[in-house]
């Protein structure tokens, strides 16, 4: 398939899959820091971490959360380091990664808990760390493990009770099973309210198509924590424009996103999220503009890519290539650092610019991995551009019959009948697509690589 088939055919992309790895890896880490007193209760000492998170733009947030990542390696180095503050710099490490995007901070902070069990008498340890730092890097399998071992606490505290069926709903929906996920919750708000909770319960609610409720369920997260920081405020701002930029509300996301960008100046994914709206908005040299600062300075493959996508409807054909050889090698580093994080978004790289067989392969492993929403849907495209829309066309079946109510599985599932020659029924798929998010098809090819 040629870049500009590949294109077209994956402009459904365009509008946000519900990366629910992703967005629950980001919503473990509030659980983790929108809850400071819990924490310092369950444990000896404070955790520092949280307070860095008070910054009034992104840049003193990183400064803050740098500061106590070198005050706890000092602290490591010294003869009073314990397992605890192995512990904190894993938490700092996830809550760095938030800020910069960067999967070596994901890894520093998988490696930071190494040092806390080795201080950890045998079969102890900061389990829970591990399984939230593990699911975050998509590493579910080894998040699941370190759960089993939170459960064989003698007397866990509320805190880490609560946390651990939190963090196992999110483990049940990375897997698909959604009901298992949903019975999770109502376990840990039995023990438990906090605004992790309810971020997930609002991801839960959207995955079943029920809009309203993650809206309320996102308010009640906001209810719950006494002192947002600039940071969780622009979080919250940009899961609500999700939800209406997932509805064709675009107006409704548009002011959402202006006021991420103004929660936390500087925060790449509020911005990242403007400029997509800039462009929708005809404003394409702007967001142009944007779009490869965030790529410089952060290293960000997907604004490389609309980068590239949007260059190349400017004309600007040798820039266009260049951000598109970047953003691969940037995939092929990433890809060494973390493999299972990676591999959703390196087949996106090979179904855009690369090759097809090679986005089949990495499609394979990411639905083995997680075969949740988004990883169904992108093997279902990497069958798509190796020419079998029958199998395609299962997938989005087996979406359907999931429960998962996406706009996204019905406009692919119309690529793949249209292919099969039923006309008829690729007109009713896009139908029903536009009846959720009647913007469906009116998102701009360039911007197919743009993920929240």
């Amino acid at each position: 398939m040629q870049p500009d088939a590949a294109t077209q055919t994956r402009s459904s992309l365009a509008r946000p899959l519900l990366l629910i790895g992703s967005a629950a890896a980001a919503i473990a880490g509030i659980g983790w820091l929108a809850r400071p007193d819990a924490r310092a209760v369950a444990l000896p000492k404070p955790v520092p971490v949280a307070q860095a998170y008070s910054g009034h733009d992104a840049a003193k947030t990183l400064a803050g959360i740098d500061t106590d990542i070198a005050a706890l390696k000092a602290r490591i180095a010294s003869p009073q380091g314990d397992m605890i503050d192995h512990e904190n710099l894993s938490i700092a490490y996830v809550g760095r990664a938030k800020l910069t995007g960067d999967f070596a901070d994901l890894l520093a902070a998988q490696q930071a808990l190494d040092g806390g069990f080795a201080k950890s008498p045998s079969g102890m340890g900061p389990w829970l760390a591990k399984a939230a730092a593990a699911f975050t890097a998509h590493r579910i399998d080894i998040a699941a493990a370190a759960l089993d071992k939170v459960d064989g606490f003698a007397i866990p505290d509320t805190f880490t009770r609560a946390e651990a069926r939190a963090i196992r709903a999110d483990v049940a929906m990375a897997r698909g099973n959604n009901a298992e996920a949903a019975r999770l919750l109502d376990e840990a708000g039995k023990i438990d309210a906090w605004p992790g909770l309810y971020f997930r319960q609002a991801l839960l609610a959207r995955l079943k198509g029920d809009f309203e409720g993650a809206r309320r369920f996102f308010a009640q997260a906001d209810a719950a924590n006494p002192s947002p920081t600039p940071l969780f405020r622009a979080d919250m701002h940009l899961r609500q424009g999700e939800l209406d930029f997932a509805q064709g509300r675009w107006d409704d996301a548009r002011a959402h996103y202006a006021d991420a960008a103004k929660a936390l100046p500087g925060y790449w994914r509020a911005d990242m999220r403007v400029a997509q709206m800039m462009a929708l908005n005809g404003k394409v040299p702007e967001a142009l503009a944007r779009f490869e600062a965030i790529a410089d300075r952060y290293g960000e493959p997907d604004a490389m890519y609309v980068a590239a996508g949007l260059n190349r409807d400017l004309g600007n054909k040798d820039r266009s290539q260049m951000w598109i050889d970047r953003a691969g090698t940037e995939w092929k580093r990433r890809l060494a650092l973390l493999p299972e994080a990676a591999w959703g978004h390196a087949l996106e790289h090979e179904l855009a610019w690369g090759e097809p067989k090679r986005a089949l392969a990495l499609a394979g492993r990411n639905v083995k991995n997680r075969p949740d929403a988004m990883a169904t849907l992108l093997l279902a495209e990497a069958w798509l551009a190796n020419e079998r829309p029958d199998y395609a066309l299962a997938l989005c079946q087996r979406v359907e019959a999931k429960g998962w109510v996406i706009a996204d599985q019905w406009t692919i599932r119309a690529v793949a009948l249209d292919a099969l020659g039923r006309k008829d029924e690729a007109k009713a798929a896009r139908a029903k697509a536009e009846a959720i998010n009647p913007r469906e098809n009116a998102s701009n090819p360039s911007l197919a690589w743009f993920h929240s």
